[in-house]
């Protein structure tokens, strides 16, 4: 995704506006180099700024400029993830999509990569706006989901928070302990991330009891 923003950025500098040419170029060097290795006066170059131009497009420099990309990316998510829901009309039905569409997300907007990543190195001011785009791209759609299957029926009398941050949760924990080495004792998406979904969905919805 980030190579195509910076490719359609690169067809003419005047089609694209220069904030959104920078974040497109600034996503794909944060996605080749990481956040200690991407630089400001490399980004400002292939965009055609000084480095003082890119500070006043983005005054607080780098940090300023990721926590934006960061923001850009869990629009996007969001914007996605409740397209999927809204095609199905059962909570459950819902859910399992949300899933499917969770547990491939890493791959599609990188939300949570980059996430993790900016708020390990941005300083605490940025915190509470990084934390309220999460929210919206993946806890309140699914939150959503959850309350309207407690309130029809679908769903047996839950706390629709405290579902919600298990499902996200869940797959959470299951995304992180695949990037562990091969001889962790983990369920493996080598298998195929709709697998891993429809059983980790299947253990949310009925549980282990017999």
């Amino acid at each position: 995704m980030a190579d195509m923003r910076r490719s359609s950025a690169r067809k003419g500098r005047g089609e694209v506006p220069k904030r959104e040419e920078i974040l497109n170029v600034a996503e794909a060097h944060l996605t080749r180099l990481g956040y200690r290795g991407v630089s400001l006066h490399a980004i400002a170059t292939e965009v055609g700024l000084s480095k003082p131009s890119l500070y006043h497009h983005f005054p607080d420099g780098k940090e300023e400029l990721f926590v934006a990309i960061l923001n850009r990316s869990l629009t996007e998510a969001r914007t996605a993830l409740e397209s999927v829901i809204s095609a199905q009309e059962s909570p459950t039905e819902q859910l399992h999509v949300a899933v499917h569409w969770l547990m491939h997300e890493p791959a599609r907007g990188r939300g949570i990569e980059l996430m993790h990543d900016v708020t390990r190195f941005v300083d605490a001011k940025y915190h509470a706006t990084v934390a309220e785009a999460y929210l919206n791209a993946h806890y309140r759609p699914i939150h959503k989901v959850v309350a309207a299957g407690v309130e029809s029926g679908a769903f047996r009398a839950v706390d629709p928070v405290f579902v919600t941050w298990s499902i996200l949760g869940l797959i959470g924990g299951l995304m992180e302990v695949n990037l562990l080495s091969p001889t962790t004792p983990a369920p493996r998406i080598d298998g195929g991330e709709s697998q891993l979904a429809e059983e980790a969905l299947d253990l949310l919805l009925h549980g282990i009891a017999t």
